[in-house]
């Protein structure tokens, strides 16, 4: 017990050692042993955001701090080979993802969430900012698992012949089914049908009626430009009608006189032989051919005193006779009868024929053309027109510029027309109609044959054209300034064959001439 007290005083009493240097931890110095040892990565993944991270500072001793980065360094070789797992998981889930069908609005296919976030943010050991070369490697893996998710064709696609394939078999299946419905439900084919032609029906309806009113108002377009045309055509005729009234009423008069003037000065000044006196129409020999009567012998003499005036020069105006024979054998007389009048010079007497004239084709051409060499041979001659009623409607406005005041054209030359004489024979469509005319009064036989030929000619021709416009704006005016200019008209006394034709037709169709002369035409 002593002994023991003393060891323990004796321990006591001992001055205290110095303490010795605590050894580091072989904990931490294995594991920064097995650190250093183990190999480095062939390729450094990039820097993690925790790697990044500025260390968190502690505020306990220096030796804990150095701890955390001890453990923070062993750890960082497994955070790389998580993030590379992670990585491949994430191109593997790209490449196996199915892309939409072509013609598909929806928008690719991405990947997962972890994926995103595995390919937006490897985590990547600090490095101090610098780029680790591992880096580069998982770029080309992000742009590959990118591709993939685009569909560049390393995915597998839809569609394609497989697609077709369905849609040929779903369309197959439908027309079978429909066939086999129709077949068992007679009545919905029969209602299709029905539909059907019903349809077709209404569209040959519209397509009818669209090209109708087309048409109509085609026809419409074209009707009024006629209309247009045929008004402005009939106005420009009724102011040439006009126009040659005014200068045949107020004009020509002066100036025919200051013609006939200067002729007889220049013949008398000359010292000239005066002109041969012209040969006297004979008023019994013109009353001869009109029907019997004092009316008809006053008229035979009123046309010989104009057919005198005439040949003289005086009246500065052709005289134009208009004569009716009943029958072909009357009109043929008269025109023998009417060359061999004594007023008539000799070789003087122009024969010509309105049917041939129309059977040559020269119209107003082949008139003028006979006219003019007539005329220059014979400026006071006499030209009878047989089947008047057969001129053509173009050489009318010839024998209208014959017949004007001063009248004459141009036809190779100037051709005076104003000493001539121009009778028109017109066949009378029915012999009593002549007859009963001959025992009326002059005035109206006049006017009834006026009316038959202007008419007859304005109605041939207007039933002719496809325009009745023009007939009546172009034609009509002009067929009545010719009437105008038209001086005597009257009915040829019947022969035999008139007479007993008109007592074989007596009571018998025709015209009655009498109402058709109260009618009265003529424009005085």
């Amino acid at each position: 017990m002593v002994s023991t007290r003393g060891s323990r005083a004796s321990t006591r009493a001992e001055p205290p050692e110095e303490p010795a240097t605590k050894p580091p931890r072989a904990r931490a110095t294995a594991r920064r042993a097995s650190t250093a040892a183990a190999p480095a990565p062939a390729l450094s993944p990039p820097a993690s955001p925790q790697a990044r991270a500025p260390a968190k500072r502690t505020r306990g001793k220096a030796g804990t701090s150095a701890a955390a980065a001890t453990i923070d360094e062993d750890v960082t070789p497994i955070k790389h080979k998580a993030d590379t797992i992670r990585l491949d998981q994430a191109v593997a889930d790209a490449a196996a993802t199915p892309l939409p069908p072509d013609g598909d609005d929806a928008s690719p296919a991405l990947p997962s969430k972890r994926a995103r976030t595995s390919l937006s943010s490897p985590t990547t050991p600090a490095t101090g900012g610098k780029a680790v070369a591992g880096g580069r490697v998982k770029a080309a893996a992000r742009s590959k698992a990118g591709a993939a998710a685009r569909g560049d064709g390393s995915g597998p696609r839809r569609g394609g012949l497989p697609g077709l394939l369905l849609l040929l078999l779903t369309a197959s299946a439908t027309g079978g089914g429909g066939y086999l419905y129709l077949q068992r439900h007679p009545e919905a084919g029969e209602l299709l049908q029905q539909r059907a032609s019903a349809a077709a029906a209404r569209a040959r309806l519209e397509l009818y009626t669209t090209t109708t009113a087309l048409g109509e108002r085609a026809d419409a377009l074209r009707a009024r430009g006629r209309d247009a045309a045929a008004r402005a055509a009939g106005a420009a005729a009724a102011i040439q009608a006009a126009a040659a009234d005014k200068f045949d009423a107020h004009v020509a008069p002066r100036v025919g006189g200051l013609l006939e003037r200067a002729r007889s000065l220049t013949g008398a000044g000359a010292g000239s032989a005066p002109a041969a006196a012209a040969p006297a129409w004979d008023a019994g020999e013109i009353a001869a051919l009109l029907p019997a009567g004092a009316a008809w012998e006053e008229l035979a003499a009123d046309i010989a005193e104009r057919l005198g005036g005439a040949a003289a020069g005086t009246g500065r105006k052709g005289v134009g006779l208009l004569l009716g024979c009943a029958h072909p054998s009357d009109c043929a007389a008269a025109a023998e009868a009417l060359a061999s009048l004594s007023g008539v010079p000799e070789g003087c007497a122009l024969r010509l024929d309105g049917g041939a004239l129309a059977e040559e084709g020269g119209g107003a051409g082949a008139l003028q053309s006979a006219l003019a060499s007539f005329l220059r041979r014979c400026p006071a001659g006499l030209t009878v027109v047989g089947n008047a009623d057969q001129l053509p409607l173009e050489s009318l406005p010839a024998l209208q510029s014959a017949l004007s005041e001063l009248g004459g054209f141009q036809h190779g030359g100037s051709v005076d027309a104003s000493r001539g004489v121009y009778a028109l024979l017109l066949p009378l469509p029915d012999a009593g109609d002549a007859r009963a005319a001959a025992g009326g009064e002059p005035s109206e036989a006049q006017a009834w044959l006026k009316r038959l030929y202007f008419e007859g000619i304005l109605g041939a021709e207007a039933a002719s054209e496809s325009d009745l416009a023009r007939a009546e704006n172009v034609l009509k005016p002009m067929l009545r300034a010719l009437q105008r200019r038209i001086d005597f008209a009257a009915p040829l006394r019947l022969g035999a064959d008139a007479e007993a034709a008109a007592a074989a037709g007596e009571g018998e169709g025709g015209e009655d001439w009498a109402d058709a002369a109260s009618d009265e035409v003529d424009e005085q």
